[in-house]
């Protein structure tokens, strides 16, 4: 750099502090999964990786409303958002189609689940805002601020409050989310029953993990017509949610049940400090 050298071995310790618990939950788990699969005598199909590298285009075309041919540039800025070079996407993709082996196997991924997710994918869905404060009193106050605004501007007002008080990441959206399903499960279960709301309704002060919550309905969208095409398109989300679920719970329980000792001092630091 400009002529002066940068030592390996201190750019070394920094990657590792910086990325190194990533890293060796991914090795970590790369080898758990290999042992697993030996202990229940089965193999990766050749062309698993590449099944899983056509689920990863199909579904980031679908959220982004692009044709498959066209999600490519998506699929690289996904890439470097998260670090994941050649070896590590490669790797990824081998691990997924492990996990998703092994899950189908443990009896993770049930016919039930999927028919009664497919159920929910078909329903009603409602668009709207949320704020979320650290106390019932912010709450409390923000509501009766905004259910004293004129009915018509009652969405702006709440919008501007989302911005200036929520501590909820879409306030910088004015608190808009949705398109949601009424039964959506990664909605917060208390959230839930106020998505049934008429437009224009808010919420009571709701208590959820993160802090107190109020609710204002943007729009309603019904159910959708059971037609033999939304039947088979909401099946297919419905089994990639599901699958996705069991894959990422199966690796959580792998993770935490293996003994890992950590040697180096860099990535010990790392590990012992890294999200869980």
């Amino acid at each position: 750099m400009d002529g002066a050298g940068i030592d390996q071995a201190s750019l070394a310790a920094a990657a590792i502090e910086a990325a190194g618990a990533v890293a060796l939950e991914e090795a970590a788990l790369d080898v758990l999964l290999e042992r697993m699969l030996a202990s229940e005598g089965l193999s990766l199909a050749e062309d698993a990786a590449d099944g899983e590298r056509r689920r990863l285009f199909s579904r980031i075309a679908e959220e982004a409303g692009v044709a498959e041919e066209q999600a490519g540039v998506l699929v690289d800025r996904f890439r470097a958002a998260r670090g994941l070079g050649p070896r590590r996407f490669e790797s990824m993709l081998r691990r997924n189609a492990a996990l998703r082996v092994l899950a189908a196997r443990a009896g993770m991924i049930g016919e039930a689940a999927i028919v009664a997710m497919t159920e929910a994918e078909l329903g009603p869905r409602a668009t709207a805002r949320i704020i979320v404060t650290r106390t019932a009193v912010d709450a409390s106050r923000l509501r009766a601020e905004i259910e004293a605004a004129p009915a018509e501007a009652r969405a702006a007002r709440f919008a501007q409050a989302a911005f200036e008080s929520s501590i909820d990441p879409s306030s910088a959206r004015g608190g808009l989310f949705g398109p949601v399903l009424h039964a959506d499960p990664t909605v917060p279960a208390a959230l839930r029953p106020s998505l049934h709301l008429p437009a224009g309704e808010l919420s009571p002060v709701i208590s959820i993990e993160t802090g107190f919550a109020i609710l204002l309905i943007d729009s309603q969208q019904a159910a959708a017509d059971r037609t033999a095409q939304a039947i088979e398109a909401a099946r297919a989300k419905a089994t990639a949610r599901i699958e996705r679920e069991a894959m990422d719970l199966l690796a959580a329980r792998l993770l935490a049940e293996a003994r890992i000792t950590v040697l180096d001092e860099h990535l010990r630091w790392a590990w012992e400090r890294r999200p869980r």
